[in-house]
């Protein structure tokens, strides 16, 4: 296997939306699933969510979301694992 196909949706997206639909996305705010528009799947199932599943992350959780991915090749380094201790304290 050299490479993964790119699909438009899989089929753990419907599981994702049901879980989103089911407790709300604020709790699933410090997962990195934000890069799929929840709110159109729902809407091509036929589901009426009314903007109800807008990535809830503020500036600062995407700015960590987008650190994480940025350093995730690096996570060894003495640095980022300092970085990475550091959010766990927080939560992260």
């Amino acid at each position: 296997m050299r490479a993964i196909p790119k699909a438009s949706h899989y089929y753990w997206d419907e599981e994702v939306l049901k879980l989103l639909m089911e407790y709300g996305p604020e709790r699933f705010r410090k997962l990195n699933i934000w890069d799929r528009d929840w709110t159109a799947l729902a809407a091509q199932k036929g589901l009426a969510v009314n903007g109800t599943l807008r990535d809830p992350r503020t500036p600062f959780e995407k700015a960590v979301h987008a650190w994480l991915r940025a350093t995730q090749g690096k996570s060894q380094t003495l640095p980022v694992r300092m970085v990475q201790k550091l959010l766990q304290v927080f939560g992260w």
